[in-house]
């Protein structure tokens, strides 16, 4: 008798859980609906979420908002403290803000994305593969006199890994201040041992953390993915290069990466430190208020530069409003190159209309990619481009 208690009561405690993932699948697949950006992502999280309840409510609530409301409030609380240097940045720059009375337009919607001006007197220098991106960014550290910031998404402790530290280290050694930032998550398995080698010589190293606030626990798909070096306020290396072997894109290594990176020396670093600033004030509730922040113009470049940064916290979509801009603002050509093309309707609609007005669009995706699924999506994009 008590045998059949025992079942009965097993069987009841299944099917209220049942239910409880089924109501909590419903209103997920609302909240889904009315919060996820795109309308491809709401479908698909609402059909997953009502048909496959058991798995898609714990992935939505890990993976699935992209609002990150506790982060934002949070962030938006650091921005009202960096305003002081938001400003004093701004208006050391103003001298150096680039006319183009031709596209004025695109590049006044790009300064207000950025919030600095796009200006002149800048060398750029693009950077492609990983040898020529960290034989130069080593350069620059190697010449550093006052201060290197340092940010990667991924960090490993293999052969490149070790020379980036070991520069680093003869750096803090000679007396200059290195701020080392990397995001937990990405760079899961870097050992203890990687970060107390730096911190033993006084350089500051901090993790991103990406989980910090009570609303955001949970939230493993909040990373932070900038790629950026800044040396002095004067040189700044930004891209997609992770530190790891793979990236030098040697090719007898199978897990090699493609990618590129470019150096900006001139007024335009600033931005790309006022970036590193505004992550580091987040992970460490401390501000870097003793950065050169008068902007110097390069002796020989000419070249016009702005550096936009983005992030959930933004009270715009950046990323996506600057690609629409510099699409819609192209007259001669578009090529795109990417391991992920899996663009939303706008861009999709910005490129059609760039091929109609006769501009030379083309678009290059990996043969081998690391993702699958995501390669798969990409494919379909192509009938309507």
């Amino acid at each position: 008798m008590s045998s059949l208690t025992e079942k009965l009561r097993s069987k009841r405690v299944i099917v209220s859980l049942l239910l409880v993932f089924q109501v909590l699948g419903i209103i997920s697949a609302v909240h889904a609906v009315l919060s996820v950006r795109t309308p491809q992502g709401s479908i698909a999280w609402a059909v997953s979420l009502v048909t496959f309840p058991y798995v898609a409510v714990p992935a939505y609530w890990v993976f699935g908002r992209d609002k990150f409301q506790g982060y934002v409030l949070a962030r938006q609380q650091d921005l009202e403290s960096l305003q002081k240097t938001i400003d004093q940045v701004s208006d050391g720059v103003d001298r150096w803000q680039l006319e183009q009375t031709d596209q004025r337009g695109a590049a006044t919607a790009a300064e207000m994305l950025a919030r600095v001006p796009l200006t002149g007197r800048n060398d750029t220098e693009l950077l492609v593969n990983g040898s020529a991106t960290f034989d130069s960014i080593f350069a620059g550290i190697d010449a550093a006199t006052d201060y290197v910031l340092v940010q990667f998404y991924i960090v490993r402790a293999d052969d490149l890994g070790l020379q980036l530290r070991d520069r680093l280290v003869a750096a803090a050694e000679r007396g200059v201040d290195v701020y080392f930032l990397y995001d937990e998550v990405g760079s899961l398995g870097l050992p203890a041992s990687y970060r107390r080698s730096m911190t033993d010589v006084g350089i500051e190293v901090s993790p991103f953390h990406s989980r910090k606030g009570s609303g955001n626990r949970f939230q493993l798909n909040f990373r932070n993915h900038r790629k950026t070096v800044v040396v002095d306020g004067q040189q700044a290396w930004i891209g997609g290069h992770n530190v790891g072997n793979e990236y030098l894109g040697e090719p007898d290594n199978e897990n090699a990466w493609r990618d590129t990176h470019v150096r900006i020396e001139g007024p335009a670093v600033i931005g790309a430190q006022l970036a590193f600033v505004e992550d580091w004030r987040w992970a460490t509730d401390v501000e870097l208020d003793q950065l050169n922040w008068e902007p110097e113009p390069s002796a020989t470049g000419t070249d016009g530069a702005i550096v936009i940064s983005s992030g959930p916290a933004d009270e715009v979509d950046t990323a996506a409003l600057m690609y629409i801009g510099a699409i819609n603002a192209a007259a001669r050509r578009i090529w795109i190159a990417s391991p992920y093309f899996v663009p939303d309707d706008a861009i999709v609609q910005a490129l059609q209309l760039a091929a109609l007005r006769g501009v030379d669009v083309r678009i290059l995706i990996p043969e081998k990619s690391d993702n699958t699924l995501v390669t798969l999506a990409a494919y379909t994009y192509f009938d309507d481009v």
